[in-house]
C-alpha cells in the first residue's frame, strides 16, 4: 500500500499533531468570534467602562440619512456615534450613554 516508499513514523506523527492543532485553533477562533459578535453591545460597553449592564443606555440609531428613505437618493448626511460617561466625585464611571449626531457631508 505504501508504493515501495519508506515510512517515517516520527514525521507522520508530527504531521497529524500539527493538523489536529490547526483544526483545534480554527475551532477556538470561530467560537471566540461568534461569542464576541453575538454578545450585546451594552455588555461590551459595561465591560469596557467597568459598570453594570443596567448603567449602559444606548439610544436607537435614528433614521433619515439612508439612501432608501424618502425621498429616495443620497441625503449627503450620516450619523456619528458618540459615547458619553457620567462620573462621580472620585472620577469613577457611573453610567455610559450612547447617542447619535447627524453630520452633513
Amino acid at each position: 500500500m505504501d508504493n515501495g516508499r519508506k515510512r517515517y513514523p516520527l514525521w507522520e506523527a508530527t504531521k497529524s499533531l500539527f493538523k489536529a492543532s490547526c483544526e483545534m485553533g480554527a475551532l477556538f477562533f470561530c467560537m471566540y468570534w461568534m461569542g464576541y459578535f453575538l454578545t450585546p453591545e451594552s455588555q461590551h460597553l459595561a465591560k469596557k467602562y467597568h459598570v453594570s449592564q443596567a448603567a449602559v443606555f444606548i439610544a436607537p440609531q435614528p433614521l433619515g440619512c439612508d439612501f432608501d428613505d424618502a425621498p429616495v437618493g443620497n441625503k449627503h448626511c450620516h450619523f456619528d456615534r458618540k459615547e458619553g460617561v457620567a462620573r462621580d466625585d472620585q472620577g469613577n464611571v457611573t453610567a455610559v450613554y450612547v447617542t447619535w449626531e447627524k453630520v452633513q457631508e
